[in-house]
């Protein structure tokens, strides 16, 4: 539970810390905060094990705050800028939080927020490391002191009935997903919101996965994470057929894993992969008619098992380390037409399968 004593401790002892510890240290201390402010302060809860950095120095963290016997919701994201989250905002699931002094002092030490490296040790020590040396001193100004730090934003959650409220990493990689500069690779716009709405529809998709793959540095990762979503289900073809014959009532991957731990079956990866296409193309049109035309499979027969031997030939090639000549040589825009059309594989996969798969988690 945090201390507004201790958290306060931990703004001024980073200042001294940067800027030179004054003797009169023991002085430093902020303006006092009105009632309203010290309730608000203890209205909201969070819970440490949902503070996370998922991004290279962004912390986010889950919290909510009780008024009235209303619970709201609300995420502290560190070093991020509500400028940066707009595409968030045009939906209607969140909106943003004006910063408050109160939100200062509870999340400065949570989100291990630093002084500002814009500032110098001369500049923090001549502005704020003695004014509680003036004879007229009330206090710092809290406004004034978060100026010295690194930025966070808040965000409240507008619509309490979106499936991502379900799991806390789901929404945390919804929210991250939103900040452009997260993804850096040079993907489909439309290719990106088809990933980014797994994260709010009720599938079975692993989402862990999907986030990984949209924030990928390369994109042979970025593929690979998205190829993992179709890998664990190679067995659902064939045990849709053995569940009918014996007419089994549970999900059929539930079935294919007693095989697997009782009998030590093993499925055929390359084969089991075609069978799971032949099922898709049967059923999508759509996406038939996207793989024939596509970039990616040019050249290729228009039949799911061709289809099968390209795709994974690519899978086996950014899996394993292969001699130079024997590599397929590929444009970066092949690859990126081949991620567009593995993320409607998975919509399409989950879809049809959606009976005989188990929840990932």
């Amino acid at each position: 539970m945090a201390s507004i004593r201790d958290n306060i401790d931990y703004i001024f002892d980073c200042l001294c810390e940067s800027g030179g510890f004054p003797s009169t240290r023991s002085n430093m201390r902020p303006e006092n905060a009105s009632r309203d402010e010290m309730q608000w302060f203890n209205k909201i809860k969070c819970n440490a094990t949902n503070i996370k950095t998922l991004l290279h120095d962004i912390t986010i963290c889950a919290f909510k705050e009780t008024h009235d016997g209303t619970d709201s919701h609300y995420f502290a994201i560190k070093n991020m800028s509500h400028l940066f989250l707009q595409d968030l905002f045009n939906s209607s699931f969140f909106s943003p939080v004006e910063m408050e002094d109160v939100y200062f002092v509870y999340f400065c030490k949570i989100l291990n927020l630093k002084v500002d490296i814009r500032y110098t040790a001369a500049e923090i020590d001549e502005y704020l490391l003695h004014q509680q040396d003036d004879s007229e001193y009330k206090g710092h100004s809290l406004s004034e002191l978060r100026d010295y730090f690194e930025g966070f934003c808040v965000i409240k959650v507008q619509d309490l009935s979106i499936e991502l409220l379900n799991d806390i990493n789901v929404c945390y990689y919804y929210i991250l997903t939103s900040y452009k500069r997260a993804i850096t690779l040079p993907l489909y716009e439309y290719t990106v919101d088809k990933m980014r709405e797994f994260f709010i529809g009720n599938n079975k998709i692993p989402k862990d996965n999907i986030f990984l793959s949209l924030t990928s540095s390369h994109l042979k990762h970025c593929f690979l994470e998205l190829y993992r979503c179709i890998e664990w289900l190679y067995v659902i073809p064939r045990v849709r057929k053995l569940k009918q014959v014996i007419n089994y009532s549970e999900p059929a991957y539930t079935l294919a894993t007693h095989c697997t731990n009782e009998l030590s079956w093993r499925r055929k990866e390359e084969d089991s992969l075609a069978r799971l296409i032949e099922d898709i193309i049967i059923h999508d049109e759509l996406i038939k008619l996207k793989m024939m035309y596509s970039e990616f499979f040019r050249d290729i027969e228009c039949n799911s098992l061709a289809f099968a031997k390209h795709l994974y030939s690519f899978r086996n090639q950014f899996v394993h380390q292969f001699e130079f000549e024997k590599e397929k040589k590929f444009e970066s825009t092949t690859l990126v037409d081949a991620i567009d059309i593995l993320t409607d594989l998975i919509s399409s996969v989950y879809a049809h399968y959606d009976q005989d798969i188990v929840c990932w988690k």
